[in-house]
């Protein structure tokens, strides 16, 4: 996984949380947090990414496959939301 600078922003903040909280899990391989998660392999790794904010149900999945706080994940999924604005969604071309 490439690394990640956190002061990059919010949602690289949060991906890099994401990462901690794989790691104080026991850095789980992906394959076995999906079986867990109930997400494939490459939605978790996306997560923690930092190219975009997960959405609410990965983070919380992820959270819980790494016996993580749920209440904690999604209230920092919130703060994480609020900073970082509404996603990007591209402008269709008029027909």
């Amino acid at each position: 996984m490439r690394p990640i600078d956190p002061a990059e922003g919010p949602v690289h903040e949060f991906a890099a949380e994401l990462r901690e909280l794989r790691e104080d899990a026991g850095n789980l391989p992906f394959r076995q947090l999906a079986r867990r998660a109930h997400y494939s392999a490459t939605t978790l790794s996306v997560a923690c990414g930092g190219a975009a904010l997960p959405s609410l149900e990965v983070t919380l999945a992820f959270a819980r496959a790494c016996n993580g706080s749920t209440e904690y994940w999604q209230r920092r999924w919130n703060e994480i939301a609020a900073q970082a604005g509404p996603p990007h969604v591209p402008q269709r071309p008029p027909s």
